[in-house]
């Protein structure tokens, strides 16, 4: 589990360093932001390389494809929010809850910490947002079994999104990958009302010409 959370806050570093300054994520009045983001992580691309490690037993036992990372406040222009306010710890019972969409706890607290306190949600209604948002999207029949891999194009994998969600645009998806073009994560721009709307300049693909979701290992822990 607390190796997720470092991946996470490592890759977050990195990101923020590439950027530069002018996209640096920053404290913000709580609720002063563009549109959201939902970020999607395909958890076999990361069971792939950290299945052994102790620390990812309890999102690779689960054998799951994507898995919610967060629902990020976003702007088109300037600096990203970020730790806005200070926040209360996510209840057990609601980590609990939001355990069956997103990683673990770790990943669940720190989400809240970093971007719900951007919004001017309470705790209840943050996760119930990204529950819903989840919930709302429809994905392609081969990204429902994550034991199976699937080779596509970055524009294959929109176009079975866009076909299965009314108002649903490629600009609206990003696609993120390792460098071996694994899929890593999918990225939905979402307006404040949760519908679909264009992401911001600043999220691209990052992917080859042809692309892979890997699927589930036969050995995932347990």
């Amino acid at each position: 589990m607390r190796f997720r959370f470092a991946s996470v806050l490592a890759l977050a570093a990195l990101a923020m360093l590439v950027c530069g300054a002018a996209r640096a994520q920053q404290p913000m009045p709580p609720g002063r932001f563009d549109y959201y983001l939902l970020a999607l992580s395909w958890s076999p691309t990361f069971c792939a390389h950290h299945a052994a490690d102790r620390d990812a037993a309890e999102e690779c036992g689960k054998a799951r494809g994507l898995v919610v990372h967060g629902l990020w406040p976003q702007n088109l222009h300037g600096p990203w929010p970020a730790f806005c306010r200070p926040v209360s710890a996510v209840p057990p019972r609601l980590a609990e809850h939001a355990g069956a969409f997103m990683p673990n706890v770790e990943l669940i607290e720190h989400e809240w910490t970093k971007h719900g306190s951007c919004t001017t949600d309470t705790v209840d209604e943050y996760f119930a947002a990204i529950e819903r948002a989840f919930a709302a999207l429809h994905v392609p029949e081969a990204l429902a079994h994550p034991d199976r891999p699937v080779v596509e194009t970055a524009d294959q994998v929109k176009a079975g999104l866009v076909a299965l969600n009314t108002g649903l645009t490629p600009a609206a998806i990003a696609v993120r990958c390792t460098p071996d073009g694994a899929v890593s994560e999918l990225r939905i721009c979402l307006d404040r009302q949760l519908g679909f709307r264009p992401c911001g300049p600043d999220q691209t693909d990052s992917c080859p010409a042809r692309l892979r979701f890997p699927p589930v290992a036969k050995s995932a822990p347990q």
